[in-house]
């Protein structure tokens, strides 16, 4: 979440801090509680939308089938 952009962050396991989001998301006029929505819409159809859900699956399976090929993927992108 791009906080202000496409949503409102909070803190992790604390209530006061999500009841402080949504009275903020609430306090805000609609135009700009619609252009957060919209842009929230936008990031998850760009970043999730079906078909790259679908092909990650498809690779996931790729990889379970040929264990050598996603280690060698690994192999030259280490996990920090």
């Amino acid at each position: 979440v791009a906080n202000g952009v496409n949503g409102l962050l909070c803190s992790v396991h604390d209530a006061v801090s999500l009841r402080d989001a949504i009275l903020a998301f609430m306090a805000l006029p609609s135009e700009q509680r619609e252009a957060m929505g919209r842009a929230g819409r936008i990031k998850m159809e760009r970043e999730y939308g079906v078909d790259l859900v679908i092909a990650a699956y498809r690779q996931a399976i790729r990889d379970i089938e040929r264990p050598e090929a996603s280690q060698a993927q690994f192999a030259h992108h280490p996990v920090p």
